[in-house]
């Protein structure tokens, strides 16, 4: 976007990218950005496209240094530069998936994301029979912003999501608009009011009928959070309910395919796990509700690739396993896990727990959430990891209110951050573990489910106790 300034005076432009930062330069040194930046675009075989929309700084460093006169040097740096801004992707370069282990060429389960038919079936028998814990519930849900019959959906076209919610355009609205649809289709389950269903069909109409793309830092983030939760929703109220006309269905689908899953399929090799898991979310939401067996097929390779190396068990060695088992030095994990240099012994731990506990819990919400839909398609990645999972969820649940104890300082320096808080997760793994599977060992996670129950929203993890709470 540019235009003229008299105030800076003639000659003067400024280039606004991503609605993010203005850079004021002389005429000539536009003119030589602009020329860069199409050749960094079109360079595809030394840049990765990606890289130019998601992370502006470098095209910031590109104008900063085009205004200082610095154009023949540019020029002849222009393929460093592309180097660099490979280099400095946030998720980096994945090494080849492992093969799969089975045959995933059958049809996929309807309903099947978080939920299947029987606890759907189950949610409405537990709604009709006035019985706790699921009247509280209901209640909480029903009383809750989302859940009102007067919600409005906030489409936009481009929603763009920079680091820390700077800047901010769309991205609150999209992620509570998606919770909205999710919790009125469990709602028209719990209640058969097929109000509920229309009010979620209506917002996720909206948002097909509008969407294009994301953009700036957090775009492949936002879309696994926005991917993982409007695909549960359009799952219920296209599998349960037959007011949703096909052409919709359509529209919707391929938002899907074009406004998120290019986004999030790759996953995010070189960052932290939260990242990685919420996107391999996204994708398996996507590719159960419009059937894309490779995209399940990737979802899956994603999982088995970051879970081993996100959360620790004494088994692995004196040290954590890197992200898909790659070459990583010992320092490089170590400073990956957040400085933690101590892990024999302590089973669960995560490699964003010396980071903070609300950017763990996220990771191992988006864990459970893929192992729980993956169960309803025939594959049972939870008995694959049994052990680190029950362990990450014991020794977290152990940070958090109401047990919330510092463990000593051979943790994170005796300074966990976040400690004492609980997200509004949990419900789906203790349902699985204790209710279906009948473990008993986790003590402290089921004094934390009496403490976050009934759950509310918090990004995409929206009303476990609603969707979960002893669902068998």
């Amino acid at each position: 976007n540019h235009r003229n300034r008299s105030a800076y005076g003639t000659g003067w432009v400024t280039i606004e990218l991503h609605s993010y930062k203005s850079i004021w330069m002389p005429l000539p040194g536009y003119c030589v950005a602009v020329i860069l930046l199409a050749t960094f675009i079109f360079t595809q075989k030394s840049c990765n496209t990606k890289v130019v929309a998601n992370h502006s700084h470098i095209l910031y460093s590109i104008a900063y240094l085009s205004s200082k006169t610095m154009k023949v040097f540019m020029f002849a740096m222009l393929p460093v530069i592309c180097a660099v801004a490979g280099a400095s992707s946030i998720c980096g370069v994945r090494p080849p998936p492992a093969s799969l282990s089975e045959d995933i060429s059958t049809k996929f389960i309807h309903p099947g994301i978080l939920l299947n038919k029987t606890m759907l079936e189950n949610l409405r028998l537990h709604a009709q029979s006035g019985a706790e814990p699921w009247a509280s519930i209901i209640s909480s849900a029903k009383s809750a912003r989302w859940a009102s019959m007067d919600y409005v959906a906030n489409p936009r076209p481009v929603v763009e999501c920079g680091s820390y919610d700077h800047p901010d355009f769309g991205f609150d609205d999209e992620r509570s608009d998606a919770a909205a649809a999710y919790i009125h289709a469990l709602l028209y389950t719990a209640t058969g009011n097929e109000s509920h269903a229309e009010k979620s069909m209506e917002i996720m109409d909206a948002w097909s009928n509008v969407l294009k793309m994301h953009n700036n830092t957090n775009a492949p983030l936002q879309s696994g959070w926005v991917a993982s939760v409007f695909p549960r929703a359009a799952e219920i109220i296209k599998h349960t309910w037959n007011g949703w006309p096909a052409a919709n269905v359509a529209r919707f689908e391929k938002m899907l395919n074009s406004a998120y899953l290019p986004l999030i399929i790759d996953g995010c090799f070189g960052y932290n796990g939260n990242w990685e898991l919420t996107m391999a979310e996204g994708v398996m939401a996507i590719a159960v509700f419009t059937e894309n067996q490779d995209a399940f097929a990737r979802a899956l390779q994603l999982w088995r690739g970051r879970v081993p190396g996100y959360f620790y068990l004494s088994s692995d060695g004196p040290i954590p396993f890197a992200p898909d088992h790659s070459n990583e030095s010992a320092k490089s994990i170590v400073d990956n896990w957040h400085g933690q240099k101590v892990f024999a012994g302590h089973d669960g731990l995560c490699q964003e727990t010396c980071r903070d506990l609300g950017h763990t819990q996220m990771g191992m919400a988006a864990m459970i959430n893929m192992a729980e839909t993956a169960l309803h398609q025939g594959i049972d990645l939870y008995r694959e990891q049994t052990g680190r999972i029950t362990a990450a969820m014991e020794f977290h649940a152990k940070l958090v209110s109401p047990n919330a104890t510092q463990p000593g300082t051979w943790l994170c320096d005796n300074k966990v951050q976040s400690l004492g808080k609980p997200s509004q997760t949990w419900e789906i793994a203790f349902n699985h573990f204790a209710n279906r599977r009948g473990l008993t060992n986790l003590t402290h996670t089921a004094a934390l489910i009496d403490v976050v129950r009934p759950t509310n929203v918090a990004l995409f993890m929206v009303d476990e106790s609603l969707s979960h709470a002893a669902s068998f």
